[in-house]
């Protein structure tokens, strides 16, 4: 339920965020029960599956870049990534400025990812955006 709200507030995301504003933490990850969407499987050159995408986590850098990494629980992918099994594994990576506003997503841009709006709602939603 709550990844379908997420899901559904991101498609009325229209407006410029700013992950910095927004994120409820330097570090953290969100997961949710069900996924929230499909990502191409970025582990791939070139990408060509589309997965499922149930959690997210994201870390700040020491060089003040963001790095967002959507993560899967595709268990049969998960049983060939290096012979073992995990629940969940990064399905793809991003490294974004914190400070610059998301436009990508608004506007269409090849460099836009649909994980990065519902991550943006999912923390707007929660009102956990505390620091800047």
């Amino acid at each position: 339920m709550v990844s379908e709200i997420a899901r559904q507030t991101s498609l009325g995301l229209d407006k410029e965020w700013t992950p910095a504003l927004a994120m409820p933490s330097p570090t953290g990850m969100l997961c949710w029960a069900r996924p929230a969407g499909t990502v191409t499987d970025g582990h791939l050159l070139p990408p060509v599956n589309e997965v499922s995408w149930d959690s997210i986590w994201w870390w700040s850098r020491p060089d003040g870049a963001l790095q967002l990494h959507p993560a899967s629980r595709n268990t049969a992918k998960a049983q060939a990534m290096f012979g073992v099994r995990s629940p969940l594994w990064t399905a793809h990576t991003i490294i974004v400025d914190p400070k610059k506003p998301r436009t990508d997503e608004v506007v269409g841009s090849p460099h836009g990812h649909r994980f990065v709006s519902v991550l943006g709602a999912a923390w707007l939603f929660d009102g956990a955006g505390q620091h800047s």
